[in-house]
């Protein structure tokens, strides 16, 4: 199964947050990963589901994976 996209993006947010060390000073991060996405239907509402490939090799069975790009920033206020 498949997690909602928004749990993903916090996770991913989440262990970058704790990543850090000290002194390392890093201000922007880009990602750019495999990724799969899809729309499910659940109970009386549809949902947007997304998470990093299950498998490391694929089939010709498996769906075309898609591309996360994702930008976290550090702004100063």
């Amino acid at each position: 199964m498949r997690r909602p996209l928004a749990s993903t993006l916090l996770e991913l947010a989440g262990s970058l947050a704790t990543a850090g060390r000290p002194g390392l000073g890093v201000r922007r991060l880009e990602l750019d990963l495999p990724f799969e996405c899809d729309v499910v239907r659940r109970a009386e509402s549809l949902d947007l589901v997304g998470d990093v490939p299950r498998w490391r090799w694929t089939t010709a069975f498996d769906p075309l994976l898609g591309r996360l790009q994702l930008v976290f920033e550090e702004i100063s206020e």
